[in-house]
């Protein structure tokens, strides 16, 4: 009778009947305490407890998951605990406890080492959804956090961050790089240079829903129609098996896009950031370079890079300001620096590193700034310092 009430609560929760699973919720709880089968007791508590936090009835689920823990835990019981744990860090996460669900997240992790203990989460993907990318954002034994994301198929959602266990992740600021599972693609032979000229262009193109013959265009120009569909379709047949799955790479339409559920892109995650006003020092973080800055030749990449440069250059001095302006000098030393090691031509990062010197009375560094910045302009484009910094210059000498 409890099992059959707690299936018919599960029903009713799927299908939105809350009230209906309320009642056969608390049925079953009766009917299976009663019954004194221990294995039985925990997974329709713990099931029960999470069905409730995600309805929103926290009160409820914090007085089973107590009665679990106090209850019913004990050292011949303990592949339980990551569950308990995990369901209490969940519960936690929706009261805004973040100290306390950081602490039980940590235990739920640590207790998932262990096989049986592990297997057990699987009834709880709701909750691993949830939280395992706070684990990973927050450093909450990591490997076990990706281990689990891996094993159990989780997928990101549209804002999961770099060190989420992408199955691909392709970087394009500064230098290409393609990862697979975290461990850099490479090649006992020479690289296929259409293979991979087809996924940067698919990049450079936006990486969503891109006309195919957009990338035919590109990288077969003076290819006859037919020719070049096939070179097309071989360069593509070759990439998906280079990424070792024909689900990274969906053709629709006529199109093709990375998916974005499978695939982190550099320019991607850095673009979604800086347009959403979001995490700039993160974003920023991010550019390490110019946009593809090996294919210097590519006219398809040239556009793709002037733009991401331009918005690089925005977040920065956005960011260097926001740090001027709070006296926080040392800081925006490194941002711009940083700025400059990413890209050496960007005037106004000089700029400001010759106005922080400047309010650190460090008269020589300032000085030492723009003379680099005369040099750069000079050797790279046979140019000089505009007026602004020439004016600044001076005016760092007379205070």
């Amino acid at each position: 009778p409890g099992t059959f009430e707690f299936l018919c609560g599960v029903v009713a929760f799927d299908r939105g009947d809350f009230n209906t699973f309320i009642e056969h919720a608390t049925r079953s709880q009766t009917v299976i305490e009663n019954s004194g089968q221990y294995n039985a007791i925990m997974l329709v508590s713990l099931v029960n407890a999470n069905m409730f936090v995600a309805m929103g009835k926290l009160e409820v689920a914090e007085k089973l998951l107590a009665h679990m823990r106090d209850s019913y835990l004990g050292p011949a019981t303990s592949n339980f605990r990551a569950a308990i744990a995990l369901n209490e860090a969940w519960l936690a996460e929706r009261q805004t406890q973040c100290d306390r669900r950081d602490a039980l997240l940590r235990e739920a992790l640590v207790s998932a080492r262990e096989e049986r203990a592990k297997m057990r989460l699987r009834w709880f993907r709701d909750a691993i959804a949830a939280l395992l990318p706070i684990a990973l954002a927050r450093d909450i034994e990591p490997q076990t956090a990706r281990r689990l994301i891996r094993e159990f198929n989780i997928l990101p959602d549209s804002h999961a961050a770099e060190c989420w266990p992408w199955p691909v992740k392709i970087y394009t600021f500064g230098r290409f790089a393609l990862l697979l599972d975290d461990q850099p693609v490479t090649f006992s032979r020479k690289a296929p240079k259409k293979t991979i000229a087809l996924l940067k262009v698919l990049v450079a193109m936006g990486g969503l829903e891109v006309d195919e013959q957009r990338l035919i265009d590109a990288l077969w120009p003076d290819d006859e129609g037919d020719a070049a569909h096939r070179s097309f379709n071989s360069a593509l047949h070759r990439l998906r098996k280079l990424l070792g799955s024909n689900d990274f790479l969906r053709q629709s339409g006529g199109a093709l896009s990375l998916d974005t559920q499978r695939c982190w892109v550099d320019v991607s995650a850095f673009e979604r950031l800086v347009d959403a006003s979001g995490d700039l020092e993160e974003a920023l973080s991010l550019y390490r370079g110019g946009f593809l800055a090996d294919d210097t030749e590519a006219s398809w990449a040239v556009v793709r890079r002037e733009r991401l440069r331009g918005k690089f250059v925005r977040a920065a001095e956005a960011v260097g300001r926001r740090l001027e302006n709070a006296e926080r000098f040392d800081e925006a030393i490194a941002l711009y620096l940083r700025g400059i090691d990413a890209d050496n031509l960007i005037e106004s990062f000089y700029q400001g590193l010759m106005r922080c010197y400047g309010r650190l009375c460090r008269a020589s560094a300032a000085a030492s700034a723009f003379r680099r910045l005369r040099q750069t302009l000079s050797v790279t484009l046979g140019a000089e310092p505009s007026t602004a910094s020439r004016r600044l210059l001076h005016e760092l000498r007379l205070s």
